[in-house]
């Protein structure tokens, strides 16, 4: 297993981390936040599956379906993100964190990819 690419977004309070590492062939995506647990796993690039319903299960399967399109290769998604007393307008922000470190993730990769 390799690190590829680790990156956060958010104010401390909100904020919602990503690591890519290689493994083999395939990737593994590690999205945290708060108090980082095991809640949620997806699997991307040949299909979706959720071991354990959590409240982080649809993110889960959308970074991994986006992951494994982007990627061309089988993404296997762990998600666990838990902020205490979050209102709607809360997780709002931890999902448009979560968002924006994905999109930060790619323009880094498509920018390596590139040489700019």
């Amino acid at each position: 297993m390799e690190s590829l690419w680790k990156g956060k977004a958010g104010p401390p309070e909100r904020e919602v981390r990503l690591e890519i590492l290689r493994f083999g062939r395939d990737y593994l995506a590690c999205l945290g936040g708060g108090e980082s647990h095991l809640g949620a796993v997806a699997w991307g690039g040949g299909g979706s599956l959720v071991d354990y319903p959590h409240k982080e299960g649809p993110i889960a399967r959308a970074l991994a379906a986006d992951l494994g399109q982007f990627l061309d290769a089988q993404v296997l998604v762990v998600a666990g993100l838990h902020f205490a007393d979050l209102t709607k307008p809360g997780i709002q922000e931890v999902l448009t964190n979560a968002r924006l470190i994905c999109q930060r993730f790619k323009e880094d990769w498509q920018s390596a990819k590139t040489g700019s």
